[in-house]
């Protein structure tokens, strides 16, 4: 299986953002929104995985925004930085 590790790689996959948009049923800007923001948003993830591993893809945890999460998470007060 292939390993997409990016919103652009798996938009090209699916043909592009014009068709990445016809698959999600939104308009081209919101799979452009995808691709600015680096992350493809949760309503998405269990369709868009299926439907790339039926066509013999896998996506990356990143692209469905784990890298994001951990960045965003709260920081336990023992993680947090003293000025």
């Amino acid at each position: 299986m292939r390993q997409l590790s990016t919103v652009e790689e798996v938009v090209q996959e699916m043909g592009g953002i014009s068709a990445a948009a016809a698959w999600a049923g939104i308009g081209y800007t919101g799979v452009h929104n995808w691709i600015d923001r680096g992350y493809i948003p949760p309503a998405w993830h269990w369709e868009l995985e299926t439907y790339m591993r039926d066509r013999g893809a896998v996506i990356s945890a990143d692209v469905f925004g784990a890298a994001h999460r951990r960045d965003a998470r709260p920081r336990r007060q023992s993680e947090q930085k003293v000025a």
